[in-house]
Protein backbone atom coordinates (compact mmCIF):
# COMPACT_ATOMS: atom_id res chain seq x y z
CA UNK A 1 0.00 0.00 0.00
CA UNK A 2 2.86 2.39 0.75
CA UNK A 3 4.40 1.62 -2.65
CA UNK A 4 1.13 2.55 -4.37
CA UNK A 5 1.10 5.90 -2.62
CA UNK A 6 4.62 6.64 -3.88
CA UNK A 7 3.66 5.74 -7.45
CA UNK A 8 0.73 8.15 -7.50
CA UNK A 9 1.91 11.50 -6.18
CA UNK A 10 -0.57 14.19 -5.33
CA UNK A 11 -1.19 16.56 -8.20
CA UNK A 12 1.14 19.52 -8.09
CA UNK A 13 1.01 22.96 -9.62
CA UNK A 14 1.92 21.66 -13.09
CA UNK A 15 -0.91 19.11 -13.03
CA UNK A 16 -3.39 21.71 -11.82
CA UNK A 17 -2.29 24.14 -14.54
CA UNK A 18 -2.54 21.36 -17.13
CA UNK A 19 -6.06 20.48 -15.99
CA UNK A 20 -7.05 24.15 -16.20
CA UNK A 21 -5.69 24.47 -19.74
CA UNK A 22 -7.39 21.24 -20.83
CA UNK A 23 -10.67 22.47 -19.32
CA UNK A 24 -10.49 25.69 -21.39
CA UNK A 25 -10.77 23.98 -24.76
CA UNK A 26 -12.18 20.85 -26.35
CA UNK A 27 -9.93 17.86 -25.77
CA UNK A 28 -8.46 18.04 -29.27
CA UNK A 29 -4.68 18.31 -28.94
CA UNK A 30 -4.37 20.95 -31.67
CA UNK A 31 -6.63 23.35 -29.73
CA UNK A 32 -4.68 22.74 -26.54
CA UNK A 33 -1.47 23.29 -28.51
CA UNK A 34 -2.79 26.67 -29.71
CA UNK A 35 -3.69 27.70 -26.14
CA UNK A 36 -0.25 26.64 -24.95
CA UNK A 37 1.36 28.70 -27.72
CA UNK A 38 -0.59 31.83 -26.78
CA UNK A 39 0.16 31.41 -23.07
CA UNK A 40 3.86 30.86 -23.82
CA UNK A 41 3.92 33.83 -26.21
CA UNK A 42 2.52 36.16 -23.55
CA UNK A 43 4.85 34.80 -20.87
CA UNK A 44 7.87 35.05 -23.17
CA UNK A 45 7.12 38.71 -23.81
CA UNK A 46 6.91 39.38 -20.07
CA UNK A 47 9.53 37.18 -18.39
CA UNK A 48 11.67 36.01 -21.31
CA UNK A 49 12.17 32.74 -23.14
CA UNK A 50 14.26 30.73 -20.67
CA UNK A 51 12.00 31.21 -17.62
CA UNK A 52 8.95 30.56 -19.80
CA UNK A 53 10.37 27.27 -21.05
CA UNK A 54 11.34 26.24 -17.53
CA UNK A 55 7.94 27.18 -16.17
CA UNK A 56 5.81 25.58 -18.87
CA UNK A 57 7.73 22.37 -19.61
CA UNK A 58 6.32 20.46 -16.60
CA UNK A 59 2.85 21.72 -17.52
CA UNK A 60 3.26 20.38 -21.05
CA UNK A 61 4.42 17.00 -19.75
CA UNK A 62 1.31 16.90 -17.55
CA UNK A 63 -0.95 17.92 -20.46
CA UNK A 64 0.40 15.18 -22.73
CA UNK A 65 0.74 12.62 -19.93
CA UNK A 66 -1.62 9.79 -18.98
CA UNK A 67 -3.71 11.97 -16.69
CA UNK A 68 -4.06 14.60 -19.43
CA UNK A 69 -4.53 13.99 -23.14
CA UNK A 70 -2.41 10.81 -23.12
CA UNK A 71 -0.57 11.69 -26.32
CA UNK A 72 2.95 12.32 -27.60
CA UNK A 73 4.43 15.37 -25.88
CA UNK A 74 6.97 16.12 -28.63
CA UNK A 75 4.70 18.53 -30.58
CA UNK A 76 4.08 20.40 -27.32
CA UNK A 77 7.82 20.62 -26.62
CA UNK A 78 8.62 21.78 -30.14
CA UNK A 79 5.87 24.39 -29.89
CA UNK A 80 7.32 25.65 -26.62
CA UNK A 81 10.79 25.87 -28.18
CA UNK A 82 9.45 27.79 -31.17
CA UNK A 83 7.54 30.17 -28.93
CA UNK A 84 10.63 30.86 -26.85
CA UNK A 85 12.71 31.39 -29.99
CA UNK A 86 10.15 33.71 -31.58
CA UNK A 87 9.90 36.48 -29.02
CA UNK A 88 9.58 39.54 -31.21
CA UNK A 89 6.79 41.54 -29.55
CA UNK A 90 8.70 43.05 -26.63
CA UNK A 91 12.05 44.79 -26.38
CA UNK A 92 12.83 43.01 -23.12
CA UNK A 93 11.84 39.55 -24.35
CA UNK A 94 15.22 38.70 -25.81
CA UNK A 95 18.78 40.03 -25.64
CA UNK A 96 18.95 40.90 -29.32
CA UNK A 97 15.77 42.95 -29.02
CA UNK A 98 17.40 44.96 -26.26
CA UNK A 99 20.55 45.52 -28.32
CA UNK A 100 18.70 46.93 -31.33
CA UNK A 101 16.13 48.89 -29.30
CA UNK A 102 18.56 51.48 -28.04
CA UNK A 103 20.77 51.60 -31.14
CA UNK A 104 17.80 51.96 -33.50
CA UNK A 105 15.81 54.28 -31.27
CA UNK A 106 12.87 51.89 -31.20
CA UNK A 107 10.07 52.15 -28.68
CA UNK A 108 8.10 49.28 -27.11
CA UNK A 109 5.16 50.02 -29.39
CA UNK A 110 7.42 49.51 -32.43
CA UNK A 111 8.24 46.00 -31.24
CA UNK A 112 4.56 45.29 -30.62
CA UNK A 113 3.50 46.66 -34.01
CA UNK A 114 6.08 44.69 -35.99
CA UNK A 115 6.72 41.77 -33.63
CA UNK A 116 3.15 40.66 -32.97
CA UNK A 117 2.44 39.85 -36.65
CA UNK A 118 5.73 37.94 -36.76
CA UNK A 119 4.77 36.04 -33.60
CA UNK A 120 1.40 35.17 -35.16
CA UNK A 121 3.09 34.03 -38.38
CA UNK A 122 5.45 31.75 -36.44
CA UNK A 123 2.48 30.48 -34.40
CA UNK A 124 0.48 29.52 -37.50
CA UNK A 125 3.51 27.88 -39.10
CA UNK A 126 4.33 25.95 -35.93
CA UNK A 127 0.75 24.81 -35.40
CA UNK A 128 0.58 23.58 -38.99
CA UNK A 129 3.95 21.81 -39.09
CA UNK A 130 4.68 20.45 -35.59
CA UNK A 131 1.70 18.04 -35.39
CA UNK A 132 2.41 16.75 -38.89
CA UNK A 133 6.11 16.05 -38.26
CA UNK A 134 5.54 14.77 -34.68
CA UNK A 135 1.98 13.36 -34.54
CA UNK A 136 0.05 13.44 -31.32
Amino acid sequence: QEAQQRERPEPGVAAEAANSIIALMPSEPIYILAVVYVIAMVLTSIIGPVPTAGLLFPVLVAIAGPSGLDCNFTPFTVTLMMTAAASFASPSAYQTNLMVANAGGYKAVDFLRMGLPLNILVMITTLLIAPKVWPF
